[in-house]
């Protein structure tokens, strides 16, 4: 929720004073205080977002330096994906999805190329490539078709089929 210049994510504590690097921290807080609505200020979003790259990052260099084990490494390009998606910055996100997609095929990884191809498409439809996101989405479902039973319940995304 927008409104005042302050993003409302569902509790009710006033967290401006609350140290920025620790949003977790002061979330946790207020909810075990019986909060009913958080105020965060916009102004302090591009910090608590700062956070989310800079953990992100770090987390793609150590699994670079460990040889790239595909779980970890699905659910660090994922993270970054969808941090740069949400910030409209859609050449970075178009970048990921593709890495996302390359580490599926190298890893034989069914599930995994579904949601490759899926983020392909969902980027490629914000970017206006509309043709393009239609045949990575297609390509997206028949795989999901061919395999009806399996769990494709990815971590921070939904099914989909």
């Amino acid at each position: 929720m927008l409104a005042n210049g302050v993003l409302g994510v569902g509790l009710s504590v006033d967290v401006k004073d609350a140290n920025w690097r620790d949003l977790p921290a002061a979330m946790d807080e207020a909810i075990a205080a019986g909060c009913e609505f958080v105020e965060l200020p916009l102004h302090k979003l591009d910090i608590v977002l700062d956070g989310v790259r800079e953990a992100y990052t770090r987390a793609k260099q150590l699994c670079e330096s460990l040889g790239n084990p595909e779980p970890h490494m699905q659910m660090v390009l994922r993270g970054l994906w969808g941090y740069h998606l949400v910030r409209a910055e859609y050449p970075a996100a178009r970048e990921l999805a593709y890495s996302l997609h390359s580490l599926a095929r190298r890893a034989n990884n069914h599930a995994l190329l579904v949601e490759g191809n899926h983020a392909i498409a969902f980027t490629l439809c914000h970017m206006g490539e509309l043709t393009t996101a239609v045949n990575y989405r297609r390509e997206a479902i028949r795989l999901h078709a061919e395999r009806p039973g399996m769990d494709y319940g990815f971590p921070f995304a939904l099914d989909p089929g």
